[in-house]
């Protein structure tokens, strides 16, 4: 159980700081021995990239309107490859 020096005055306890760990900085190819596989980019880490909300990206998954991803496990993951050259698309598309 809490001590009373974690309840904060409201009576919640305080917010823990994320442990998530971003992929965006990650070796864009790695080799887990069946050849090199570049590392998959959560909604996350495209929202980040892009500089939009998640809300968005998703908004943009059920349109189709956005860049292509994978769902793995249920999860949509981007190759950065293919949302680099989404994005590239996107500019020659608006001249």
């Amino acid at each position: 159980m809490p001590s009373s020096k974690q309840i904060l005055p409201n009576g919640k306890l305080p917010k823990m700081p994320s442990t998530r760990v971003s992929t965006m900085n990650a070796p864009t190819v790695v080799d887990h021995g069946a050849g090199p596989v570049e590392t998959l980019w959560c909604a996350r880490d495209v929202a980040e990239f892009l500089n939009v909300s998640q809300a968005t990206l998703s908004r943009w998954r059920r349109e189709k309107i956005g860049p292509p991803f994978l769902r793995v496990g249920g999860v949509s993951r981007y190759t950065p490859a293919t949302v680099r050259a989404w994005v590239t698309e996107q500019e020659n598309d608006r001249g």
